[in-house]
Formats: structure tokens, sequence, C-alpha cells
């Protein structure tokens, strides 16, 4: 049997602001531009009427056409300026500029990275009731950039924006009660957020409830349903739990076991560069599991894992090499 490791979450990578608490939900800005209604999808038009009513002084074309600046879409890439007419849309109080500066402020995007003019921002924002704003204040608390570190200050600013229906926030807020951090550790009230975010389309969330069931932690222990929220989550793109759906089908834990569809989901996730994925996609096409057998494709992915530090993937070459496996 491989190594069932039910790993919930992402380590936090460069920007905690993109990836709070442990694979915390994004840092959500607002700026989308869309197809017209009946005239086809133009980038290059979108950006120039955006223009012209930014110019006439209306805040909101003024978010709609930094996003097509930020993004470089209908027109030359250019996060400065985008941040020039962000910077003005806010002072017309715009509430999704300031959502929007706030995020290029605090990863740097455009202008010097400043988390505190971030923090100012996004509190600004969430005075006004807008819960996107109000969840990044709690990321802010939770990592302490542009503020003093308080996670029971981070778990208060998720429930705000929790309360007012924000999925993103529900994760968050679970997390933190699965951790005991800034709340009393309630595994019971995890899996209610993390059920309420996953009914609500969260991706992770629906992982995190399945590993939740796997475990027997704070519900009832449910390899059955463990697999069909894990297998939820990775029909929704969670990388984790398309990795975690995999190592189930390889045991035949909740689900009938099945290594062909094994392979199908580490394939998805490998491409993604896990290095999990890409070290158990690498075992089994190296024993022909699941897949035909291919040593040399077998090597490159576990030697793709093991440059990313997975230690297991680093022993398991040893093992071949030490064994002159072929």
């Amino acid at each position: 049997m491989m190594g069932l490791r039910t790993r919930r979450f992402v380590a936090a990578g460069r920007r905690p602001w993109r990836h709070a608490m442990l694979v915390m939900v994004l840092l959500v800005g607002a700026c989308n531009a869309t197809a017209g209604a009946g005239v086809g999808r133009n980038d290059s038009e979108a950006a120039h009427w955006y223009r012209q009513a930014a110019e006439d002084g209306v805040p909101e074309a003024m978010v709609d056409y930094a996003g097509m600046l930020a993004a470089g879409r209908g027109v030359a890439k250019d996060e400065a300026e985008a941040v020039r007419w962000l910077r003005k849309a806010s002072a017309l109080d715009s509430v999704r500029a300031m959502v929007e500066l706030g995020v290029m402020l605090a990863d740097g995007r455009g202008a010097a990275r400043d988390d505190v003019e971030a923090v100012r921002l996004f509190r600004t924002a969430a005075d006004q009731g807008n819960p996107l704003a109000m969840r990044n204040v709690g990321i802010a608390y939770g990592f302490g950039r542009g503020v003093i570190k308080d996670e029971a200050e981070a778990a208060r600013w998720y429930r705000r924006a929790a309360d007012l229906g924000d999925t993103g926030s529900l994760f968050n807020l679970g997390v933190l009660y699965e951790r005991g951090r800034g709340v009393a550790e309630d595994k019971a009230m995890a899996a209610e957020l993390y059920r309420k975010a996953a009914d609500a389309g969260h991706a992770q969330a629906a992982n995190n409830l399945g590993v939740l069931y796997a475990e027997g932690k704070g519900i009832p222990q449910s390899w059955p349903e463990a697999a069909k929220w894990v297998r939820r989550g990775a029909e929704r793109g969670a990388l984790t739990a398309q990795v975690n759906l995999a190592t189930y089908l390889i045991d035949g834990r909740g689900v009938e076991k099945d290594e062909v569809q094994a392979v199908q989901w580490l394939r998805m996730a490998a491409d993604r560069d896990d290095p999990r994925a890409q070290r158990l996609l690498g075992r089994l096409m190296m024993d022909g599991r699941g897949t035909e057998r291919n040593p040399a494709e077998a090597r490159a992915l576990l030697l793709k894992a093991a440059a990313q530090g997975d230690a297991a993937a680093k022993r398991y070459l040893g093992q071949l090499y030490d064994t002159n496996l072929r």
C-alpha cells in the first residue's frame, strides 16, 4: 500500500497576501473585464472605452481600465499606470479601487511594496462593508503584514466577512479552528465551516472536509465520505485534493481501487509541478501500475520531485541507483 499522506494545505509561498495561512484563500481583487453582450469580445475596444469613461471621471471605469493595464489586455501591460488610475479612483471613494490598490501595494506591483498603506486601504473598504477587504485585513493580521501579528484579530475579521457570505473567509476561519490558532481548537466547528464553504463551491474546503472525515476528527470517521468530498475538491481543481484522491484510488479507501484513474489524477497534479504527485506517479510508472512501465519518464518525474525537496523521492532515487533497477 502506498503511503497515504493526507496533505491538506500547501505551504505558504513568498507572497502571504496570495497564500494566507497554509493556503488560505487568495487576496481577491475585483477587476474583471468581461465579454460585451451582443458585440463580441474585443480587449482593445474594451480598454479604449474604459479609458474614455475613466478620463470623464467615472471611478469604476478607472478600476476597469486599471485592470486591463495590470493584465496587459487590450493595452501594453503597465502596472505603474494601473496603480496611478487606482489611486485616482480610490480618492473618489471607489471601494473596488481600494481593494485592488491594496493588493498591488502589498505585492509591490506598480509601486514600492507598502504593507501599511495596503492595510489602511483594506480597512477603509472593510468599513464600507466589503467582505473581500475584510478577508484581506484578516490575512494581514494572520501574517503580521503592515500590522502586528494577531491571529485572534485575524479570526475576528474572517468571521465578519464569513457572516457576509465570503466563502474564502469561511475556509480561512475553518483553518484557524482546526489548528487552534487565534481561537480555541474545535475540529467540529472547522468541519462545519469547511462544509459551508465547500457547499458554496470552495475546492480546498471540500478537500479539507474530506481529510477530517478520513481522520475522524470533529466528525465520525468515514472513508466513503472522505473520498466523496476529496473528489469534489479534485474536480474543482484543488491540487492537494487531486493528489489525495489518487492515493485513495491506489489504496481503495472509500472508493474501488483503480490505479488507472489514480494515474490520471496524478498526471494532472504533476503537470502543475506538485512534488508529491510527481513522486507517486514516478513510482507507479517504474512499476508499470495503472500505466505502461516507463523507467525513463519515472526517473524524470522523481528528479523533479527531488529538486523541489521531496525527501521520499530522494530516498527512492537512492534505492533505484543502489539496486540498479531498470
